[in-house]
């Protein structure tokens, strides 16, 4: 267990903890799937899909460790969407918006066992975040959701 989670998971004046960042919309990203940036939280190795390479992080081990001892302490522990790189951050359609959403529920929201037995990607394993922030750092002339 990393201090930092300790730190903050027992900081009073903290109630929610964000994790950072789903920063790839899939309309940008190799495959049509989301991309991460998870600092060095996780091994460096990301998901494939049909001999594509994704920019979906997987085996994040130390976040996937983590979650459950800020949600114990009574924490809500929140996704972060979006970060400082505009350039692949753009839905081009309510069909996309709403393909996003429902990957990220399905991946890092309550287990979902039909998901999982399509072999939908799982970053965090078992451990479900409590929700989603948009930490959107730009103002871009296109809408969101």
């Amino acid at each position: 267990m990393l201090q930092s989670t300790i730190h903050f998971c027992q900081e009073t004046a903290l109630d929610i903890i964000n994790i950072g960042f789903v920063n790839g919309f899939p309309d940008q990203s190799p495959a049509n799937w989301p991309g991460s940036n998870f600092g060095n939280q996780c091994d460096g190795l990301t998901y494939d899909v049909g001999g594509v390479k994704t920019d979906l992080l997987s085996g994040c081990h130390q976040i996937m460790e983590d979650i459950p001892i800020c949600q114990a302490a009574g924490k809500k522990v929140l996704l972060s969407i979006g970060g400082s790189t505009p350039d692949n951050q753009e839905l081009l359609s309510t069909e996309s918006a709403i393909g996003f959403a429902e990957f990220l529920w399905a991946s890092f929201g309550p287990v979902d066992d039909t998901w999982v037995a399509w072999g939908g990607p799982r970053p965090f394993g078992n451990v479900s975040v409590d929700g989603f922030d948009f930490d959107i750092e730009h103002n871009g002339g296109f809408g969101m959701f």
